[in-house]
């Protein structure tokens, strides 16, 4: 939903009335320049959403020429990382964990919360990947934990090795 909304939010706008044989280089900058600067994560995932978009009609038929990206990037103002409004998630000190993980209560109710919370830590994978884990996933004789590529985000397999924590809270 959200590939779609962003596409019909900023794209079609500018795009909506043209086949997409004629839409040009200068048509997907006209998408992007609003956005460009002030929404600059948006603007980037427009753009791959386009592209991605003008190679399907390629490959069926419905465009002969992809419009050159690199090009379109270049075409566009520069954005300094510190200026382009991107907010890094808050994030705890490795030396600080311990400290952090002791603040979840031990009652009962939050026990599933607290070791999820430490496995999170003690594997540094996706919060995810944690959501979804299953006991049929890990090995415990060789401390692995197998996660199928079906649940990555980049879609391969992914071993995440367990230390003797890890395995002690599975």
């Amino acid at each position: 939903a959200q590939w779609i909304t962003t596409l019909v939010t900023y794209a079609n706008p500018v795009l909506g009335t043209k086949r997409i044989d004629q839409i040009t280089t200068a048509d997907v900058i006209a998408v992007l320049t609003p956005i460009w600067v002030e929404k600059p994560e948006t603007a980037r995932r427009v753009l791959q959403r386009i592209d991605r978009v003008m190679r399907w009609a390629i490959g069926n038929g419905y465009r002969k020429d992809r419009i050159d990206m690199v090009l379109v990037r270049d075409a566009l103002p520069r954005v300094s990382k510190k200026r382009s409004g991107i907010k890094r998630m808050a994030s705890v000190e490795w030396k600080e964990a311990p400290a952090f993980r002791a603040f979840i209560p031990l009652s009962s109710s939050a026990a599933e919360i607290r070791m999820a919370l430490e496995f999170l830590m003690l594997t540094a994978v996706r919060p995810g990947n944690i959501r979804t884990a299953r006991f049929d996933q890990m090995d415990i004789d060789q401390q692995v934990w197998v996660i199928p590529g079906g649940d990555m985000k980049v879609g391969d397999e992914f071993r995440v090795p367990l230390s003797t924590q890890a395995v002690t809270l599975i």
